[in-house]
């Protein structure tokens, strides 16, 4: 990953547990959609990401 990568994936981070908090629902939710589509994440990458510690 480059760091404009990072970056998007940290804003990502930001406003999408923001939105998660609001609604209620869990993170993985909106993350995993929009690190696939957003950052074109491979799909298992992008599951694995929220549960790594």
């Amino acid at each position: 990953m480059d760091a404009l990568q990072l970056l998007i994936l940290a804003l990502l981070g930001f406003f999408g547990g923001a939105l998660s908090g609001l609604a209620g629902v869990g993170g993985g939710v909106l993350m995993v959609p929009l690190m696939v589509l957003g950052l074109g994440l491979r799909p298992k990458v992008a599951i694995e990401l929220p549960a790594s510690p």
